[in-house]
């Protein structure tokens, strides 16, 4: 009887498919590179009762290190306004890259539009609107994702 003897080389060992590759393509989404800033948008004085279509409130992350200078919108939020009650609170959630650390002077600043939606830049607020009328800081630390910022609104008039 004759003995064959075979030399199989490691591509024949292994299974055949198809080809991954061990080095990602995109950095994956690390968490401590954004944070989460929530609180709870109150009103000095009396809350308006309803709303009229179409109101809008915008909640705004800002860097305003510049005392003089307008403030650079970090990161934005529409509040849904849907299922608004006079006597039930209001909240905001903003998630955003997380800022850099030279600045350090950030804010919350709102803008409530009753009854109507800007369409224009320079044409913002109306009378009877509500708006933040005080710099709500948020200190941003380089071991804290996580931020709780409540807001009062004041009316224009």
């Amino acid at each position: 009887a004759t003995t064959e003897i075979y030399t199989l080389s490691l591509h024949d060992a292994l299974p055949i498919s198809p080809q991954v590759s061990i080095y990602p393509t995109k950095k994956p989404l690390d968490i401590v590179d954004y944070i989460n800033i929530t609180g709870k948008i109150s009103f000095k004085g009396k809350a308006p009762k309803r709303l009229s279509r179409p109101s809008r409130l915008i909640v705004k992350f800002e860097e305003g290190s510049l005392a003089d200078a307008t403030p650079v919108v970090l990161a934005k939020s529409v509040v849904d306004l849907s299922k608004y009650r006079q006597r039930k609170p209001l909240f905001y959630t903003i998630i955003c890259k997380r800022p850099p650390f030279s600045a350090s002077f950030y804010t919350i600043s709102a803008v409530f539009n009753r009854g109507w939606k800007p369409r224009r830049k320079n044409k913002w607020i109306r009378k009877g609107d509500f708006l933040t009328d005080t710099n709500f800081r948020v200190h941003i630390k380089k071991s804290k994702t996580l931020y709780q910022r409540n807001i009062q609104l004041v009316k224009y008039k």
